[in-house]
């Protein structure tokens, strides 16, 4: 047990530097906007994939057993605030609304990919570098030509 309380004792220890944050950066019109995102506590993060069912034909929604990007969407305004030089400000749920609105494709994409990766992807690197022989996500065995 001694050694049980260790590993989780160095968890909490890692913990202490806090959640990850990263920017990603969007065109809204002819300007540009910074945005920073912060790694949700798990538990709200599993909040945020569970009323966004995967679509059936993307490959990923379907690995992860959410939509991936409605899921992204949804906790943007749980982990992002809008940074303008040091100063960071948090955006109203009307501003959230109307800057999804407004982005092109590859904005959302971006805010999307910096979102799963702080929440999905970080924890899933976090994992293989541990050792672990999963990753979170079940493989499927492949079938046997005579099943």
């Amino acid at each position: 047990m001694d050694d049980f309380d260790k590993l989780l004792d160095a968890a909490l220890e890692r913990k202490k530097d806090g959640p990850k944050s990263e920017t990603a950066e969007v065109s809204v019109g002819d300007a540009k906007v910074t945005l920073r995102f912060t790694e949700l506590d798990p538990r709200v993060w599993a909040g945020c994939t569970i009323g966004h069912p995967p679509r059936p034909d993307v490959q990923i929604d379907v690995m992860f057993g959410y939509n991936l990007t409605d899921a992204s969407l949804h906790a943007a305004p749980l982990s992002g605030v809008r940074v303008e030089g040091d100063a960071e400000s948090k955006l109203t749920a009307e501003q959230w609304s109307k800057l999804l609105k407004a982005l092109d494709r590859a904005g959302l994409a971006n805010i999307t990919n910096t979102i799963f990766g702080l929440n999905e992807s970080a924890q899933i690197e976090r994992m293989k570098s541990a050792g672990k022989s999963s990753a979170g996500v079940s493989k499927r065995k492949p079938r046997s030509p005579a099943n």
